[in-house]
């Protein structure tokens, strides 16, 4: 099989499966996942540590933070 095929295939299989899968269950994973960020952040101000953990997760938190935003229906 091709690069370029196995790609493809690959992007299918992992877009299948959010296809299917209730709205409400991601929403609650990418929420665990923001609430798992933003604690460790958390920790690293209280103890006053500015690393590459810190900016990662921090980072982390402000993509979910814009892909709730920008993905969320009022109607």
């Amino acid at each position: 099989m091709k690069l370029n095929q196995a790609k493809k295939f690959y992007k299918k299989s992992q877009n299948d499966g959010l296809e299917t899968a209730n709205p409400f269950e991601i929403f609650k994973k990418i929420n665990y996942e923001l609430v798992r960020a933003l604690r460790v952040v958390s920790q690293k101000i209280e103890k006053k540590e500015i690393d590459d953990i810190r900016q990662k997760n921090f980072s982390k938190a402000l993509t979910i933070i814009y892909t709730i935003q920008t993905n969320l229906n009022f109607d």
